[in-house]
């Protein structure tokens, strides 16, 4: 019964659970409306964020390395510049502090590109990912 009860208040959308306040308080729209942006924002996908770890030997080898990531995937990723107030895409890797951190373009793909579409868009940069994770070049974000 209790298995019962949790599922009448799920759905993907949280639509249920809005409905299940709403009848049981009476919620005003503001807050409804505020309800079915943040469950939406929850169900949407976290995008590809990765950070080059700084233990590696030299700055130089850093430098490479973000070098090499822009020029192999700089059509789905872009560098952040962690040194702003808020973060902003970097244009060079030069301009990138040594956090190195990338995360996907949006202007890419109308879609998001996370962690479970990337094989099936980008399946070398998902091969690298992989790659560099496990080795300890890179640190994943999502």
């Amino acid at each position: 019964q209790q298995q019962q009860q949790q599922q009448h208040f799920y759905s993907p959308d949280g639509t249920r659970l809005l409905q299940t306040l709403d009848e049981v308080v009476g919620l005003p729209q503001l807050i409804r409306d505020d309800f079915m942006a943040f469950f939406r924002a929850m169900a949407s996908p976290l995008p590809l964020t990765f950070r080059v770890r700084q233990h590696l030997s030299t700055k130089e080898t850093i430098q490479q390395l973000q070098r090499s990531i822009q020029q192999d995937f700089g059509e789905w990723v872009e560098p952040v510049d962690s040194s702003a107030s808020f973060c902003t895409p970097s244009s060079t890797p030069e301009a990138t502090p040594l956090s190195g951190i990338f995360r996907a373009r949006t202007s890419n793909a109308s879609t998001v590109l996370s962690k479970t579409i990337l094989g099936r868009v980008a399946p070398k940069l998902k091969s690298w990912l992989l790659e560099n994770s496990t080795n300890g070049n890179i640190a994943r974000q999502e």
